[in-house]
């Protein structure tokens, strides 16, 4: 947007450029880099002369964003070894923790289709984010439910009602929805 406002209405480009200057101000990442490095960052990723560019850069930011990319595809395709590999390559350990989260969500995912709840139980409490964990322990649960297995169903809605105090409460209303519905369906008193 900002080259469009320059060139149809400067004015507002320039306050814009004023408001941007005050929170470059609040704005620090860890990488050292600058609000307006990641500003344009951002707007390169809608170019592709710019993406390519600056994916030829070798800034730490930039490999571990293709390490990411790579890890996602690997996961998508069910090649968890090679995403396990590609963990050890990345620098920054917030990009380590999406990858592993998302690694682990996948397999997650993969032992409750294949029935395995125990197994999938025990992956879900390894996710650090109840968020995350919060969401497969629901489907765990209604899993037990469809097998009549009132006790490990309601084992799992307890773990998980545990956890709604560490959740954003954006998201704690909706949780706590679907965790009443699911324990009336095992236990309606």
């Amino acid at each position: 947007l900002r080259p469009l406002l320059a060139k149809h209405l400067p004015e507002k480009a320039a306050s814009l450029q004023v408001r941007l200057n005050e929170l470059s101000r609040y704005f620090s990442n860890e990488d050292g880099s600058t609000l307006e490095k990641t500003l344009d960052l951002l707007a390169s990723m809608g170019d592709p002369e710019k993406r390519s560019q600056w994916q030829a850069e070798t800034t730490p930011e930039n490999r571990d964003s293709r390490y990411y990319d790579q890890a996602m595809k690997a996961i998508r395709q069910g090649l968890a070894a090679e995403a396990v590999a590609i963990i050890d390559k990345v620098k920054n350990e917030d990009v380590k923790a999406s990858i592993r989260a998302s690694l682990i969500s996948s397999q997650i995912k993969e032992a409750i289709t294949q029935g395995q709840l125990d197994s999938a139980s025990a992956q879900a409490r390894t996710l650090p984010d109840p968020s995350r964990r919060i969401p497969f322990l629901l489907q765990i649960a209604e899993q037990h439910t469809k097998r009549k297995e009132t006790n490990a169903g309601l084992l799992c809605l307890t773990e998980a009602e545990q956890l709604l105090d560490h959740v954003d409460t954006y998201f704690r209303l909706n949780l706590e929805v679907e965790l009443v519905e699911k324990t009336a369906r095992l236990d309606y008193e």
